[in-house]
């Protein structure tokens, strides 16, 4: 089931943890032609660990560094609340986030105005694959609606995700 949605060409480490990483990424030197992380925190998890692996293949994959958001900014604007002011610099805070940015060959924004924070900070080969929706409105009227999926993690209470569903 887990392949049910993707080619063949994809391959899941659902079987495995980041402990083996190292060893899953050099038993199949050679194998990959991309490798794809999502979220810095994640990226910061593995880069030592990616690097060490394919030091030494023939055929390097590029590395994709894919941002989901660029939690600097949005712990910049959270800072900024009313009653929750705290001292912020968020250069700093970009900074630590991307410390690990030149070991990625390419990065993902999902926005236009988060590709530009990353090419201001230096990175040229930054891509934007936005998840943004045309509105598509509901045949019924408004009154005549009922219930809401929301989907979205909500890991911690100050998370955009867990002030979304409070707002619903």
């Amino acid at each position: 089931s887990l392949y049910r949605d993707m080619p063949e060409s994809a391959e899941v480490m659902h079987d495995s943890t980041i402990a083996g990483l190292e060893k899953f990424l050099a038993d199949r030197a050679g194998f990959y032609d991309v490798i794809w992380i999502g979220r810095t925190h994640n990226f910061d998890d593995v880069t030592k660990t990616i690097q060490s692996a394919i030091a030494g293949a023939q055929t390097r994959p590029r590395i994709v560094l894919d941002t989901e958001a660029i939690a600097s900014v949005r712990d910049a604007v959270r800072s900024a609340i009313p009653g929750q002011e705290q001292p912020f610099d968020l250069k700093e805070a970009l900074a630590r986030e991307f410390a690990n940015g030149e070991y990625c060959d390419d990065i993902v924004a999902v926005s236009p105005a988060e590709a530009k924070q990353l090419r201001g900070l230096g990175y040229n080969r930054v891509s934007v694959i936005g998840h943004q929706r045309a509105i598509t409105p509901a045949p019924a009227a408004f009154d005549a609606r009922a219930g809401l999926l929301f989907v979205g993690a909500v890991r911690e209470m100050n998370s955009p995700n867990y002030d979304g569903l409070c707002w619903f």
